[in-house]
């Protein structure tokens, strides 16, 4: 079976300027605590978190490996497919075929 899933390709990215975030938000905490102002760090301002590139890939599936399948609240298809939770991008197509095999057992 051939389904989509979605790649976030700018992940370490988005991770690296959440990271650098905590870390000045932890130094600003520790500034507060400081009483004399020579003590204390200078904290750059916040980086921008990057917004989101996500691209679609096509993954191939055995239908008999997936033991559980449902539409989850944000529209995808939520599988456990060798013991592993994954979403898939929802189409009837795959729906369907999904509905199909549930039913051969």
């Amino acid at each position: 079976m051939k389904v989509q899933v979605k790649v976030l390709m700018n992940a370490d990215e988005i991770n690296e300027a959440k990271s650098k975030n905590a870390y000045y938000a932890k130094l600003r905490e520790e500034n507060k605590m400081i009483k004399h102002s020579k003590e204390r760090k200078l904290v750059p301002n916040d980086v921008e978190i990057p917004e989101q590139k996500i691209k679609l890939s096509d993954v191939l599936l055995d239908s008999k490996d997936i033991v559980r399948a449902r539409v989850n609240e944000i529209g995808m298809i939520s599988i456990v497919h060798l013991g592993q939770e994954q979403q898939i991008v929802y189409s009837k197509e795959i729906w369907e075929q999904l509905e199909k095999r549930f039913s051969e057992n």
